[in-house]
């Protein structure tokens, strides 16, 4: 009897390994469908948690069933997804995989137990699938960097939860994503690139986190002439929060947008070319004292805009940067009168009208 009660208890743990490492062969830095990837939360001491790698998801199933510890086990990240790793204990999402999703949760290890820091670039991007199926994403922490275009084009993507590491937001990297409403980005984040949110139609608001110092714009390689600003046809977009770290609005970086009232923080020296161009919603704009310099066409056809303070610092207004703004009032005088007065062409070749 005591020989049947041993074997019994071997069957059983061997059917929990296998349960726990999958029966089917794997791609090196992929997560396979017939696979199940374990994220085991262990609380320390300070009430942290500890990702352990996949090959000691054995030891800690051995150890829940004989001894009925308290363990977590989470089998609700998606599979099939396509890894890369680094050699080093890291690795990088690279692509949808065999995944099947609508729903993707992005897991924080792999089954050869490398930790995922990256989200790489062009990873969602034109394909068939994820353009038109995927609905939310959710990336874990540990994830410091998405990359360029990672996620552009995801047309039904409305969903999107990042981690509170993150550091960086890569060029056009949720550029086209005409779902989403909202997102919040990670006061961690220190870089955004060029048109990282260009045409994101249904966005409704934003906050820039401190440590911001710019909105780039993103020129296409081969069309250089083609460039994209960073919430660039966000034609919903009305809520916006700059930090106060900020110093430059980018080119084009709000064009086409749905925002109705704009205060431009200190430290912001200069507004770029069509930084605000065709903001039919535009109503009221206030100027830093920091701002010196107003390029060509950044306010160009915001043609309901009622009035702009423009400070004395204003070194330099570029050509037409006012122009199709029929109603405005510059510091609640005519912009052809205020024009004259400050030392700046009115209309015409290089007028500011």
């Amino acid at each position: 009897m005591k020989l049947i009660n041993k074997i019994l208890i071997i069957v059983l743990f061997l059917g929990a390994l296998s349960t726990a490492m999958g029966c089917s062969d794997t791609n090196i830095g992929s997560i396979g469908d017939d696979t199940v990837r374990e994220t085991i939360s262990n609380e320390s001491d300070e009430g942290n948690q500890e990702v352990k790698p996949a090959s000691s998801v054995a030891d800690e199933i051995s150890e829940s069933y004989f001894d009925d510890s308290d363990r977590n086990l989470s089998i609700t990240d998606s599979l099939g997804l396509e890894f890369e790793s680094r050699g080093d204990g890291t690795a990088v999402l690279i692509g949808i995989g065999e995944c099947t999703d609508t729903e993707i949760i992005i897991p924080s290890v792999t089954l050869e137990g490398d930790l995922v820091t990256e989200i790489g670039d062009y990873a969602f991007y034109s394909n068939p699938y994820t353009t038109s199926y995927i609905t939310s994403v959710i990336i874990p922490e540990g994830v410091i960097s998405i990359g360029e275009f990672a996620f552009g084009g995801c047309d039904n993507l409305s969903s999107v939860i990042l981690p509170s590491g993150l550091v960086t937001i890569g060029p056009m990297a949720f550029s086209e994503c005409s779902c989403i409403e909202t997102i919040d980005i990670p006061s961690s984040v220190n870089y955004i690139g060029g048109g990282a949110f260009n045409q994101c139609s249904a966005l409704t608001s934003i906050s820039i986190p401190e440590g911001i110092t710019e909105l780039p714009y993103y020129t296409e390689p081969y069309h250089e002439v083609n460039k994209h600003g960073m919430f660039g046809g966000c034609s919903n977009l009305v809520n916006v929060e700059l930090p106060d770290s900020l110093t430059s609005i980018g080119i084009l970086a709000f064009s086409h947008c749905g925002v109705e009232n704009i205060v431009i923080p200190d430290g912001v020296t200069i507004i770029e070319s069509g930084a605000f161009c065709d903001c039919d919603n535009l109503i009221s704009v206030e100027l830093p004292e920091t701002v010196t310099v107003i390029m060509g066409g950044a306010f160009m056809g915001c043609n309901n805009m009622q009035s702009i303070y423009i400070p004395d610092s204003i070194e330099e207004i570029g050509t037409n940067a006012f122009s199709e703004c029929d109603q405005l009032l510059i510091n609640g005088i005519e912009p052809y009168v205020w024009a004259a007065d400050h030392g700046f062409v009115n209309w015409g070749e290089d007028g500011i009208l």
